[in-house]
């Protein structure tokens, strides 16, 4: 899978990762720890990336062997079977006193789903990492006060890249 990452700038390749307390992407914000989700990079992928950014890689169930009723997902080297998806990490953070939000394709696989607190009481963006197959679109939408909706950017998966429609 390529891995992609969709800002209220618009989207760049590869996914960012920290190696502390284990190699991880973090997915909402760490301050807001009950928010905050972390999905595991797979020590060989992670002795791949030199720079910290996930351009490819493919996901696996982990089950825990000291819980068998425990699994979590992990990001592990690329296999190939999954060329015509994206990992993709949403973190559109477009309404500065409102909500953000996306509208997802349907069955879309999500990974992990955090929250990054804005400065508003109760005003969070979420953040998640989903699968994207190709010539699926995320919609991203956000609110102000007591303004209707508002459509901010479409973004796609054509099988090679993300683009946006706009």
């Amino acid at each position: 899978m390529k891995c992609f990452t969709v800002t209220e700038k618009g989207t760049a390749a590869g996914i960012t990762w920290v190696k502390e307390p284990y190699p991880h992407v973090g997915v909402g914000d760490p301050k807001v720890e009950y928010d905050y989700r972390r999905v595991e990079v797979d020590g060989a992928l992670a002795e791949n990336v030199a720079n910290g950014t996930l351009y490819d890689c493919s996901i696996s169930l982990d089950i825990k062997e000291t819980d068998p009723r425990r699994a979590s997902y992990k990001l592990i080297v690329p296999n190939g079977k999954d060329e015509d998806r994206a990992l993709v990490k949403l973190e559109a953070h477009c309404a500065t006193n409102g909500r953000t939000w996306y509208e997802l394709p349907r069955h879309t696989f999500t990974i992990a789903k955090g929250w990054y607190a804005n400065a508003g009481p109760k005003v969070n963006t979420p953040v998640e990492l989903i699968v994207l197959n190709k010539g699926e679109e995320v919609r991203i939408f956000r609110t102000e006060g007591e303004n209707k909706p508002e459509r901010v950017m479409t973004v796609y998966f054509d099988g090679r890249a993300m683009g946006v429609k706009g």
